[in-house]
């Protein structure tokens, strides 16, 4: 993002036609303003040249009110021409009419501020003589202003504004003695490092300038204050950071967080250390196996481990997720209880309402297709050899293991749908199989997948109807193969060059290839992307698999119970076709 800089110039209302709203200004005389960077203070000047400024840009941009942008009613004109006389930047405004235009009109008016952004430095000398000028900027809006800065910015018609002295009371000499008293008394005040003090005195800063240093010293000193005041024991805080920097060391792919850092090369006895010490417990005297026991069963370690496996769990268990997943809509349950979709009863098509007349009912109406969301799990230990070994290989395995299993699981259920019953699929509640002659989604003989079969899949499905009748627009764009069939199947889809016409591939391009690594033999599904089918749902809030772990008595270490919440069903024939393949 442009971080958009501010300067301050002057308007001449003696230049101002009434007819016209026009009026001629200063925008700026690149004079030097303090700044300061990470190297210090520095001066800032602005090279006022047809090289650093594209003039031919500046006509048309906005006159804003005080650099405000956040709606158009701060446009209080534009520009009209822009140049550069005498070294400075000279523009020509025409005002709206209204309250701004009034106020230059009476003088009452008379500041211009710049907005611009710099493309291009030119830095010269070091120390407290440091100057950057910027010698490419592009000019973004000039802004009216109540106060102007700029003590260069004078009347263009000749000499000064009525009843304005000259910059300096037309002297160039300054006496600095009392600007400088008040710098030091600023600084002194914000507790501005004495150096530093003399730097700005150095460079000719303006009490402003001192101003603007104090109150940039005290907003850095707000945050010091709230993390003082930070006790460090919450321990929610601090599980979540042992366990963020334990990760790091298991995979070396994770970045740990400001907290986690400190944690990231401590060997799992250390861990066990800190979390007996943060428990106000004494580790004096304690044999590794020892500290480890008490450890597992008077501290926050176990919670530590959890989080680690937790992290490692869901990391594995996305990456291990299988393409028929993709092919299921997910849903949530709100318990165990069986899950039904709901379905208009198909008498949905719209009908027309007479003068005065009522306006008919379509019925929502219980699919009598259901499934439940079940609870599962497995049983898993760290043993107390694990962490006075430092086996940080089996806090990375377990998670791996657990987490491809859960994936795998989920998978398998899905499938194990999809080839039941010697691959016609459940029974629905017509009494059919979900792949049956009846439902038109099953191919009247087995053939391997090319043109013509995927042709007359993509029929059968675009002719699916309604429980009325109703057209549904079945929309098909997944061909669902085992890795027998991934070649033939990535081939009928594939883009070719036909010598002639009748060679044309209609289907290049228009279907994904998903190959499920735990279907087998030759059958291929079209599946369809925008009509339920199968479906698979969660308990809500509970997605995938988590570990929790608690204190084994019989073996001194962590039992550790990996579960979650899965079911899934067919609530629909007509998202699927099957073709048994040959």
């Amino acid at each position: 993002m442009t971080t958009l800089i501010t300067r301050k110039g002057a308007l001449t209302p003696s230049t101002l036609d009434p007819e016209a709203r026009t009026v001629r200004g200063t925008a700026s005389t690149g004079a030097g303003r303090l700044q300061y960077d990470a190297l210090g203070p520095y001066r800032e000047v602005l090279e006022i040249s047809e090289r650093a400024i594209d003039l031919a840009s500046l006509r048309g941009l906005p006159v804003l009110d005080s650099h405000r942008r956040d709606s158009i009613d701060r446009i209080q004109g534009r520009v009209r021409e822009a140049g550069i006389e005498e070294a400075q930047l000279v523009v020509e405004l025409e005002l709206l009419p209204g309250r701004a235009f009034e106020m230059v009109r009476s003088g009452m008016l008379k500041g211009l501020s710049i907005g611009y952004s710099v493309e291009q430095w030119r830095s010269e000398g070091s120390g407290p003589r440091r100057t950057k000028t910027a010698t490419r900027f592009t000019i973004r809006e000039i802004s009216l202003v109540a106060v102007p800065a700029d003590a260069g910015a004078v009347i263009r018609s000749g000499g000064a504004m009525e009843g304005q002295d000259p910059p300096n009371g037309g002297t160039d000499v300054i006496d600095r003695t009392a600007i400088d008293a008040d710098i030091r008394r600023i600084c002194d005040a914000a507790q501005i490092e004495r150096s530093v003090t003399d730097r700005l005195i150095a460079i000719g800063a303006e009490v402003a300038d001192a101003r603007q240093l104090a109150l940039e010293a005290i907003r850095t000193q707000q945050p010091l204050r709230v993390t003082v005041t930070r006790s460090g024991d919450d321990p929610a805080e601090r599980i979540e950071a042992m366990a963020d920097g334990l990760y790091a060391r298991i995979n070396p792919a994770h970045t740990p967080g400001e907290r986690g850092r400190q944690y990231a090369h401590l060997r799992l006895l250390d861990h066990a250390e800190q979390a007996v010490r943060a428990a106000g417990l004494s580790t004096t005297g304690l044999n590794q196996y020892e500290l480890v026991q008490r450890a597992m069963s008077t501290s926050d370690l176990p919670a530590v481990f959890a989080a680690v496996l937790n992290k490692g769990l869901r990391a594995a268990y996305e990456a291990a997720r299988r393409p028929i997943m993709d092919l299921s809509r997910e849903r949530q349950a709100n318990d165990f209880r069986p899950l039904q979709d709901i379905k208009f009863d198909g008498k949905i098509t719209p009908l027309p309402v007479t003068e005065n007349g009522e306006y008919q009912h379509g019925a929502f109406v219980d699919a009598k297709e259901s499934y439940a969301s079940k609870r599962f799990g497995r049983l898993a230990g760290i043993s107390p050899e694990m962490v006075v070994n430092d086996d940080t290989g089996a806090l990375s395995r377990i998670p791996d293991e657990f987490g491809r299993a859960w994936a795998g699981f989920e998978a398998d259920q899905l499938l194990a749908l999809v080839v039941s019953n010697s691959g016609a699929g459940p029974v629905m509640s017509d009494g059919n199989p979900v792949f049956h002659a009846i439902h038109g989604n099953l191919a009247t003989s087995g053939a391997p997948v090319d043109v013509d079969e995927l042709s007359a899949a993509v029929l059968a499905m675009r002719k699916q109807r309604g429980l009325a009748g109703e057209i549904i627009n079945v929309v098909p764009s997944v061909i669902l193969v085992s890795p027998d069939q991934e070649v033939p199947a990535l081939a009928t889809v594939a883009q070719i060059n036909p010598a002639t016409a009748d060679a044309v591939n209609p289907w290049t391009g228009k279907f994904k290839v998903a190959v499920e690594p735990g279907l087998s033999g030759n059958a291929w599904y079209l599946v369809a992307s925008n009509i339920g089918g199968l479906e698979h749902a969660y308990v809500a809030g509970w997605k995938g698999p988590k570990v929790s772990t608690e204190t084994d008595f019989n073996t001194s270490g962590l039992k550790m119970k990996m579960e979650g919440t899965f079911g899934c069903g067919f609530v629909d024939h007509r998202g699927w076709y099957r073709n048994a393949g040959a």
